[in-house]
Formats: C-alpha cells, structure tokens, sequence
C-alpha cells in the first residue's frame, strides 16, 4: 500500500522485493481521484495466470485488467470504458513530478515540509504518535491528543471555524491521536503554516471549553 507514499518517499519495488503493489492518483501524485495504479512482480503475475478458480467479480480480473491495457502480446478485448479525463490528467501530474524530478519533488515538497510541521509541533508542545523522526511519513502526521482536552471540540471548531479538516484516528487510535496530512501539491511551507496555526487555535478552543466542565 503506498497511497500515501508514492512520489514522497523512495520506493524501490524490484530492489525490495514487493510482488503487489497499489498507490492512488490523488494523493503525493497531485492527480484527481478515480485511478489505481497497480503493479505486479513476476513472481505474483505467475501467480496470477496460474489460477485455478475464476474470479469473483469480472471487473476485478487482473488478467482481464491486464489485456486491456496491453500488457501482454495478445490482441485487446474490450473491459470497460476508461475516463479519458482522469487519464490525462494524471498524465499532466506525473509530467510535472518528472519535469522537477523525484528526488527534488521528495526532498523539497515532502521532507522539507514534514520537518518544519515537526518543528512547528514542538513549540506548541504537541507530541507526535512516532518518536522516531527517522520511521514517520513525511506526509501524514500523527499526534497525541492532549489529555486535557476532548478531541471532538477540536475537530468540530477546525471544521466550523476554518473549513479544515482535522482528521482524528481509526481503530485503536480512534479518539486518542489527531491526523495532519502535507502531501502533493499541496506540501507548501504555506499550508504547513497554516496547519500549524489552526491546530493551535483548536485545541487552546477545546482546551478552554474542557476548563469549564
């Protein structure tokens, strides 16, 4: 899964030896929602073509996804019909990250930002979920919900207030961490900026309100 990854951070799929992989076009990639990139070993597309049952759903079938797109030394047989749109679009938006190139696009868009959102964390004494500077994603944030507050004040107010979305956790984190995300087009020192002043209007707000219970 490196849909919150994918054009952020290095990854290396031969040399890691990852036999399926899937990202999304709307996240580091800056493209509109709607297309699934995905990506097979040959190890998982033998796999795949020595499968013995049929495939549940018929628009699922990566064999069939496979034709389509002429993967295979085979004439194409029709599957589905493609949202041309979305297909230029992404085309523009990988064109733009190749134009500046990987590297500069990670470092400059995604570590730099991740590193001053950090920095901006710890003056409002906020702490992050990952201690390790070193095993977070640049891209989305994760920290601890002060335990003096309730986190819903601080969602409601951002939304409210701010148009924001502050995102809380899911499953075990759920109610305990708040989630930021700085990624793609928009992982400016701007939008960092901006994250960071909300945040700490939120929770002074939730903070206050939990005062007076």
């Amino acid at each position: 899964d490196t849909v919150a990854s994918l054009g952020s951070v290095p990854v290396k799929m031969d040399e890691w030896a990852i036999d399926a992989l899937y990202t999304g076009s709307q996240k580091c990639l800056s493209a509109p929602p709607g297309i699934t990139p995905i990506s097979f070993s040959e190890k998982a597309e033998q796999k795949l073509f020595s499968r013995k049952t049929p495939v549940a759903v018929y628009y699922l079938d990566m064999k069939e996804l496979g034709n389509y797109w002429n993967c295979y030394d085979e004439p194409i047989a029709y599957h589905h019909t493609g949202c041309t749109t979305l297909f230029c679009a992404f085309r523009e938006a990988l064109a733009i990250i190749c134009e500046e190139g990987i590297e500069n696009s990670i470092r400059r868009q995604h570590q730099m930002c991740a590193q001053r959102l950090y920095n901006g964390l710890e003056r409002l004494g906020l702490q992050p979920l990952v201690q390790d500077v070193h095993k977070r994603l640049p891209t989305i944030t994760t920290l601890k919900v002060p335990n003096y507050i309730n986190w819903k004040d601080a969602v409601l107010y951002a939304s409210k207030k701010y148009n924001f979305e502050l995102a809380g956790g899911v499953g075990p984190t759920a109610g305990k961490v708040f989630r930021i995300g700085i990624m793609g087009y928009n992982a400016t020192f701007e939008n960092v900026d901006v994250a960071l002043q909300i945040l700490e209007d939120s929770v002074k707000y939730a903070g206050s309100k939990a005062s007076k219970l």
